[in-house]
């Protein structure tokens, strides 16, 4: 009796010498399983807002307060985001101009293309402000639409064979309005863009 009384004590020493270690493996590997996936979700949720704000931060700010393209400064944004493209004419959109001039805000940070008749042409000088903006040489160029909406684009190159009367398409960033003349003496309000 006394035999089997100590068999019987050291077989339940044991097996509870094994629950007591098994439990303390389950919770050491429970513990460091669930620190696992703690630790990279918070490493994936801070990458992912680290990748949100850059995205943020490499976004241009149009100035959306001020719609005089004289004056806003969205000139020097679309001569940013223009250099980082190779072929304007290959991303542009069509819009209705009557909607750009409306609020050219609604079209910042788009290439916009419009075809019309050239009513003004010139080569900027060298030194001009529009020629150092746009990396040394550039031309204004102002295009009647078929729907009396006027566009005056800001272009970077030589407009070389470009002539009065023709019609162009041009392709560019809205940067706002600007105030024309016109030989009745008026000042109309045309799209301003920037291209090439």
């Amino acid at each position: 009796m006394t035999f089997k009384k100590g068999v019987l004590g050291l077989v339940g020493f044991l097996a509870i010498v094994g629950l007591l270690g098994s439990f303390s493996s389950d919770d050491n590997s429970s513990s460091s399983s669930s620190s696992k996936p703690a630790v990279s979700t918070s490493s994936s949720s801070s990458s992912s807002s680290s990748t949100k704000k850059q995205q943020e931060a490499k976004a241009p700010k149009w100035n959306t307060k001020e719609a005089d393209a004289t004056k806003n400064g969205n000139w020097q944004i679309a001569v940013k985001e223009m250099n980082k493209v190779d072929d304007l004419k290959s991303i542009a959109e069509t819009a209705d101009p009557s909607s750009v001039l409306k609020a050219p805000w609604n079209y910042y940070g788009k290439v916009l293309t419009f075809t019309g008749t050239v009513s003004d042409i010139k080569e900027n000088p060298p030194d001009s402000e529009s020629s150092k903006r746009l990396g040394g040489s550039s031309y204004s160029v102002v295009v009647n639409l078929e729907n009396d909406v006027t566009v005056q684009g800001e272009m970077a190159g030589s407009s070389g064979n470009i002539k009065e009367g023709q019609q162009l398409t041009i392709y560019g960033y809205p940067v706002g309005t600007i105030e024309g003349n016109n030989t009745m003496g008026g000042h109309p309000v045309y799209i301003c863009i920037v291209g090439k």
